[in-house]
Parts: C-alpha cells; structure tokens; sequence
C-alpha cells in the first residue's frame, strides 16, 4: 500500500508534465508495485488508469496518454520476471474450483460484516474474519466521524476531499453489510 501514492503522484505529475523523468519514476513505481502484491497491482491499476484520465493536463490528452501506457509498459517490463511467472503458474491456484466455493470460505456472497459466522458453525478462521471485520468496520466509523466533525471548520478544497472520504467510507461500510447481498449476487464466485 506504501507504493500506491507514488504511482499516483508520478501519474499527476506526467499528466502535468510528460517528460522522459516523469515517464521512467511512473514506471518505476509501477514496476515494484507490480512485484509487492497482485490483488492490489490489480486494484491499482485499474484507479490508476481513471486516476490520470480524470486529473488535468496541462499537454494534449494524446501526448499524455501515449507517455501513460509508456510508462506502464515500462514498469510490466521492468518486472516481467515476476508476472510470467505468476501466469504460468495459473493452473496450480485451486481457489476457483468447486472444491474451494462449495465451503463458502471465499463467496463474498456469504461473509458480511455483523452476520455474525460463528453462530452458523464455520470454523475459527471465519471467526477471526468476523473480528477483523469488526475492526475495519470501527475504522470506518472512526473516518466518517472526523469528516462530519472537521467538515465545517475547512476550507473549500479540504471540504471535498472530506466529502470524498465520507461518501467512500460509507459506500464501503454499505458493501460490508448483507443490504449489499443483491449487488453481490450479480457477480460469481
């Protein structure tokens, strides 16, 4: 998560500025965040790409957009090592067969935060789950609170950015709760 920003910031700054150093820091940083974490190199990449298409630019969107996926392909080839690996090895990750989904284990569609899965009788993993949950849920908690409470004593850019937070921190509050269990059943396993 640490290397997150800086992809954002070098975005930013290449779409203000689409010299070769811009180029080659956002690439660089797409590279090691390619190699730290798959979920969110996915995550992050699909942010990143309307991160920059919505940032402003001072040079033509097609220039920018041409050192953009420059960039990315450099920070793909940078770190190719390391994700023609993980696609070569695609066949031995099981957590898509029946075996993993008849247990319920990874349906989103079956863990929400407050449903409490210690009284259905899943095993003490889920419960440790339950309280992480628990956890993120009082973060969240904790993030609208402030932004309620600092939210009248900022200035205008700061009371976007607070309402950014707040609208992000309850949609994700909403999406842990079983009132998002018909969004989730639109998505498979």
């Amino acid at each position: 998560v640490s290397l997150l920003p800086y992809t954002f910031l070098f975005a930013a700054r290449l779409s203000k500025n689409t010299n070769l150093q811009n180029t080659i820091l956002l690439g660089f940083a797409y590279a090691l965040l390619v190699l730290t974490h798959i979920p969110l190199t996915l995550i992050g990449s699909i942010s990143l790409f309307v991160f920059f298409l919505i940032c402003p630019k001072t040079v033509s969107v097609r220039k920018s957009l041409t050192a953009f996926f420059s960039a990315i392909s450099l920070g793909l080839l940078l770190s190719f090592f390391h994700w023609i690996r993980v696609l070569t090895e695609m066949s031995f990750v099981g957590i898509s067969t029946e075996r993993f989904s008849a247990q319920n284990f990874y349906d989103y569609r079956e863990n929400f935060l407050f449903s409490f899965p210690y009284l259905n009788g899943l095993d003490a993993d889920i419960h440790q789950l339950w309280f992480m949950d628990m956890s993120l849920a009082m973060t969240l908690f904790l993030v609208v609170s402030f932004s309620v409470l600092f939210y009248r004593k900022s200035v205008r850019t700061e009371k976007i950015a607070l309402r950014g937070i707040f609208w992000t921190s309850l949609f994700s509050f909403f999406m842990l709760t079983l009132l998002s269990y018909p969004l989730w059943n639109l998505f498979t396993l």
